[in-house]
């Protein structure tokens, strides 16, 4: 058996602890899963992406999208991927 050392913050340590001790398992029995699974899988065995990653960050994300439609839509009246050139040409000479 091989040594593998590792550092982590003294909460995360705490709950993980906790966690493993409700599951029923050691840390180090709970790393060897993750370790096996990722060697069957080539790659981490769940999404490694960043959507979803910051849910503070998306929420902000979203509220200037929402923002830059209702700009547009306060500015043409309507969503500018909506517009017709044609018919926006007509309103203006009416």
């Amino acid at each position: 058996m091989a040594q593998v050392n590792i550092r982590m913050e003294q909460d995360l340590k705490r709950q993980f602890g906790a966690l493993c001790d409700e599951l029923g398992v050691s840390m180090t029995t709970a790393f060897n899963i993750f370790a096996i699974a990722m060697v069957r899988k080539r790659g981490f065995p769940f999404d490694v992406n960043l959507e979803g990653l910051n849910g503070e960050a998306d929420e902000k994300m979203r509220e200037l999208a929402d923002d830059r439609v209702n700009a547009a839509k306060s500015l043409f009246g309507i969503l500018p991927k909506e517009a017709d050139p044609e018919e926006a040409k007509e309103d203006r000479l009416k």
